[in-house]
């Protein structure tokens, strides 16, 4: 009794084994090819992966005789349209008036006037100046005043009027620096105050090499 059931338990033992044998290979089988017809529960199908075109900078030719056709275009130009001007008023020339400026004293009717010179015998030819007188309105001599003489090379000189009495009791005298000569408005002369400020218009002086006009009578009266 005891023989039987050791053989039947043997070979119960090794059907199990022959059975987890086979089992294990049908599952290393079915591991290694899933989708075999055996296989009771096969693994699903994926579906087939789409493969996007790529966009390309490079356009496609077109079809034969599809090609596209450009008609010449000419261009429209504009036409310019002529614009008359805009009438400009010119506005009427408006006189500027001129403003003389005035002064107390002007030069004397009759001067500028020539002689030889009777100050400086001594020299006799060999001196050129200018001298004269100053008189107010009522023709008294004016003392106290300044005669300006300038001229070229920066040359100038002042002289008070009542400095010579030769010329009279408002007399003045300026040397000039050359001996007789041929000038025109080189020199000028102009009466003014104690404080330099003018009383006169300048007077331009002419020259001459002439000792019978080495002397310039030069005199000056108050404006009317």
């Amino acid at each position: 009794m005891v023989r039987r059931e050791s053989a039947f338990l043997k070979l119960l033992t090794n059907a199990l084994l022959a059975a987890s044998l086979m089992l294990g290979g049908l599952i290393a089988f079915l591991f290694m090819d899933p989708q075999s017809e055996v296989n009771p529960y096969p693994p699903p199908t994926l579906p087939a992966i789409s493969v996007l075109a790529t966009p390309s900078d490079t356009p496609e030719p077109p079809a034969p005789g599809l090609e596209p056709t450009l008609a010449a275009v000419e261009p429209v130009l504009p036409v310019a349209t002529p614009v008359p001007p805009a009438a400009t008023e010119i506005p009427a020339a408006t006189a500027t008036p001129v403003v003389t400026e005035k002064f107390p004293y002007v030069l004397q009717a009759g001067t500028v006037g020539y002689t030889s010179q009777f100050t400086h015998p001594e020299l006799a030819c060999k001196w050129l100046g200018v001298a004269g007188s100053v008189f107010d309105a009522a023709g008294n001599p004016v003392s106290d005043l300044l005669v300006h003489v300038e001229g070229p090379d920066g040359f100038w000189m002042d002289d008070p009027t009542g400095n010579h009495a030769e010329y009279g009791a408002s007399g003045f005298e300026v040397t000039l620096p050359r001996a007789p000569f041929d000038s025109r408005g080189q020199y000028r002369v102009i009466l003014q105050d104690l404080m330099g400020r003018n009383l006169s218009a300048a007077v331009a002086l002419d020259t001459f090499a002439d000792c019978e006009k080495n002397l310039l009578l030069v005199n000056f009266s108050a404006a009317p």
